[in-house]
């Protein structure tokens, strides 16, 4: 082999290598937009979940207060039994641990 077979064989294995490199970058640049507009779309959705859950909460809330007025002795009651549920299940899950 002469110095000019082996000057084209490192030129065309050069040719190759950049080739592949361009077609590596343009396929890493394709993968970044494609996770750019996953992400954006995963961003909204939860933002929309979060203002729905918002707006429910406030249904909720709202519902609970008239319902309070309405009936404040089955409120406290409520509260109450709810307070001693909540009592026995800490008190019951420190005893397990």
């Amino acid at each position: 082999m002469d110095t000019k077979e082996i000057k084209a064989k490192i030129h065309k294995r050069d040719t190759r290598v950049e080739s592949d490199i361009v077609t590596a970058a343009a396929s890493l640049a394709n993968g970044a937009d494609t996770l750019d507009k996953q992400n954006k779309d995963l961003r909204s959705n939860v933002s929309d979940a979060g203002q729905r859950l918002l707006g429910g909460a406030k249904t909720l809330i709202d519902e609970v207060v008239r319902q309070t007025r309405l009936h404040p002795r089955i409120a406290i009651c409520t509260a109450f039994v709810v307070g001693v549920v909540a009592a026995r299940t800490l008190r019951w899950q420190k005893d397990t641990l």
